[in-house]
């Protein structure tokens, strides 16, 4: 008689992500209100970050103008500096703040889950636990509540800053020149699209290096702990045969997945390149056309 598989011992992927994340900022419970915090002085950094530009230019602008015309405005070039030095004052300030909330948030999110996961594995009935793998018990109690400990605020909080960023810095570009804004955009969206082939080709390979990583802890968990049961049935062979089949398939997984998450940065790279490029190309002959 065999006892059902618990949801969380399947590897399957969320079907709701939203609602998921939902339910880890309630889960986090008054620490979430720390990764608020550092959220919200990360965006208003971000935004600093994105209005210290129009006063480069300006500044340049002034500068550019003292030479050609032989009159420096100087107070207005220290107007700019004193802004600039507030604005850049301020981002260092507050990702500092920000890098001190959203971290310790999810430090405590790990050390909560851990204590429940203990908790919840106390009321557990020892027969079910009996027939199920003590490794893949063991890295639910590890890997994944560590990842989720990592993750659970510092993906969020850096995506809804690269969004920040990314809004902004169209809002500016678009503000300043349109024409040069829609040249240096499509290289962009190009590179978008390319990243999502790659992140739904190399999701697959995460969820297997996951599944195999659990098998190996398995493995290793339930040899150590039955080494005695292993030596008296002549099954080292056999143990090995299995070790060397599911490490190659963790091999396997971890490169291909490897492989292709590393991808990304150079293909982003060469199209940021091939973007600075068009944007130069297309900047001078409009300066050329006056």
């Amino acid at each position: 008689m065999n006892a059902p598989q618990p949801r969380w011992a399947k590897y399957d992927k969320s079907d709701d992500l939203f609602g998921t994340t939902l339910r880890i900022f309630r889960y986090i419970g008054k620490y979430r209100y720390r990764i608020y915090a550092g959220i919200a002085l990360s965006m208003i950094a971000s935004m600093a970050t994105l209005i210290a530009p129009q006063y480069l230019k300006t500044m340049t602008d002034l500068i550019s103008d003292g030479v050609g015309g032989g009159y420096m405005d100087m107070k207005g070039i220290l107007g700019c500096v004193t802004v600039l030095a507030a604005l850049y004052s301020v981002v260092a300030v507050l990702r500092s703040i920000s890098a001190v909330l959203i971290p310790s948030a999810s430090e405590h999110n790990g050390n909560i889950m851990r204590k429940d996961l203990n908790r919840k594995i106390s009321r557990i009935p020892l027969g079910f636990l009996d027939r199920l793998k003590i490794g893949d018990v063991m890295s639910r109690f590890t890997n994944d509540t560590d990842s989720i400990r990592r993750q659970s605020a510092d993906s969020i909080a850096n995506m809804l800053v690269a969004l920040t960023m990314i809004v902004g810095s169209l809002a500016m570009m678009l503000y300043t020149e349109w024409r040069l804004a829609i040249v240096a955009v499509i290289p962009a969206l190009c590179g978008f699209f390319v990243v999502m082939l790659i992140v739904r080709r190399s999701k697959k390979y995460f969820v297997r290096q996951a599944r195999d990583l659990g098998k190996i802890n398995t493995l290793i968990e339930e040899t150590y702990y039955g080494i005695d049961v292993v030596d008296a049935y002549n099954g080292k062979g056999k143990v090995r045969e299995e070790f060397v089949k599911i490490n190659d398939d963790l091999y396997s997984s971890a490169l291909k997945a490897r492989f292709l998450s590393s991808m990304m940065p150079q293909i982003m790279g060469f199209i940021s390149n091939i973007g600075y490029v068009v944007v130069c190309v297309a900047g001078s002959m409009m300066v050329l056309d006056g």
